[in-house]
């Protein structure tokens, strides 16, 4: 008993974090609008049908004064349906907006429908103890709207309350109403279960389907995160020679095709061993890792892919920019170490500079990554030759 107590109260006090409420209210907004189109269509052809069978069909037509009453009161359920019909298509249009009216008018048009539905189960009292057209609407209600539980127990109870208490009032002559009691009840009590537990099932959904796409965009983040690790160099958190393999040939081969100019440089540190062998290798990393921020820095360029090429070389391949302007930010990067004066007291030169070689080409289909950069190697060489501490710039060669 007490489980079923416990269960009862999950059932009627559930609710989601505060994130997901907005989303899963313009969720059941969506579905609620489209359910209530659906029985709004339904419920008008229906009394468009009681209507002409109480007019033309039933014997006496509107003469009979009971004739009039049902009349008219399919008359009003027949506005009811076409007006929340009409409303759908109005907030369908922008359910984000107006998600929380939207269901608030949905409750307020299936406790019309019930109120509705209670009319004419008194009505129906003078001649007979049915209660179907009750057991039907507060049953159906439950289905097509979407209420929070305890939006079902105010309309649907307060419903039951009134049908219980005006029983005796349209009934001729005394009746013992304790079956029609036991039986509504018992369809009202179905009724707000039915509708608990539609919303906790759409809630539990929501929640679940929430919880599966968070992990999986973790997931597409981890390894998002991971390949980026596998095409990282660790040290200077440029990209490293598996980038060049695995990720250029794709970027190479639409170069290719919008016959792009694109410039490479390949930039080397010099006397680099000495640097190493004289301080040892954790400051020849330290030194690595100085040159890569500063030539990320100056290189800060769209269609720039910037990498370490080997222990300290590296290589920038760059699309769309004028070869001049490159090689002035290539120059500035050049001087900027220079001037910062880091010591190499056992070099030729006694601070640590960089020697780049550069060549800009206008790509066709016929030309080679491999060939475009063994050209810069060769440029970067010559200003090795040539004294270092330089940028050799090449000719735009096919």
């Amino acid at each position: 008993m007490q489980a079923m107590t416990a269960k009862l109260i999950r059932v009627f006090t559930k609710t989601l974090p505060e994130e997901m409420r907005q989303e899963f209210e313009n969720e059941r907004a969506v579905h609620t609008l489209r359910n209530c189109k659906y029985l709004s269509v339904l419920v008008m052809v229906f009394e468009l049908f009681n209507m002409y069978m109480m007019a033309c069909v039933r014997d006496g037509g509107l003469s009979v004064h009971s004739h009039r009453v049902y009349f008219v009161l399919y008359i009003l359920l027949f506005t009811i349906s076409l007006a929340g019909f009409v409303l759908s298509l109005i907030f369908e249009r922008d359910v984000d907006r107006f998600a929380g009216l939207c269901l608030k008018l949905a409750v307020a048009e299936s406790g019309l429908f019930c109120l509705w539905g209670t009319a004419v189960t008194l009505y129906d009292q003078r001649v007979t103890e049915n209660v179907s057209v009750y057991l039907c609407i507060v049953l159906s209600v439950s289905i097509f709207v979407s209420y929070r539980p305890w939006e079902a127990v105010i309309v649907l109870g307060i419903n039951q309350i009134i049908l219980m208490l005006l029983f005796p009032t349209f009934q001729p002559v005394p009746t013992n109403n304790m079956g029609n009691y036991t039986n509504t009840a018992c369809a009202t009590i179905m009724a707000v279960l039915i509708a608990a537990m539609r919303y906790n099932n759409g809630l539990e959904t929501f929640h679940s389907r929430k919880i599966i796409v968070s992990q999986k965009e973790k997931i597409e983040e981890m390894n998002r995160k991971l390949h980026i690790q596998v095409l990282t160099d660790e040290l200077t958190r440029l990209y490293n020679r598996r980038y060049l393999k695995e990720v250029m040939p794709q970027v190479w081969k639409q170069y290719q095709e919008d016959s792009r100019q694109v410039t490479f440089v390949m930039m080397d540190i010099d006397n680099f061993k000495i640097y190493n062998d004289t301080y040892g290798h954790q400051a020849g990393d330290d030194c690595i890792a100085l040159i890569a921020g500063l030539l990320k820095s100056h290189l800060n360029l769209p269609d720039c892919h910037l990498l370490r090429y080997g222990g300290e070389e590296f290589l920038a391949i760059i699309a769309g920019k004028d070869g001049e302007e490159i090689a002035d930010k290539v120059n500035k990067a050049r001087l900027d170490l220079e001037q910062r004066k880091l010591e190499n007291r056992q070099a030729p030169l006694p601070y640590v500079t960089i020697s780049a070689g550069m060549v800009t080409q206008t790509l066709d289909q016929t030309m080679r990554l491999e060939h475009c950069i063994r050209q810069a190697d060769v440029l970067l060489y010559q200003a090795k030759q040539k004294g270092k501490n330089q940028v050799i710039i090449g000719q735009d060669t096919p």
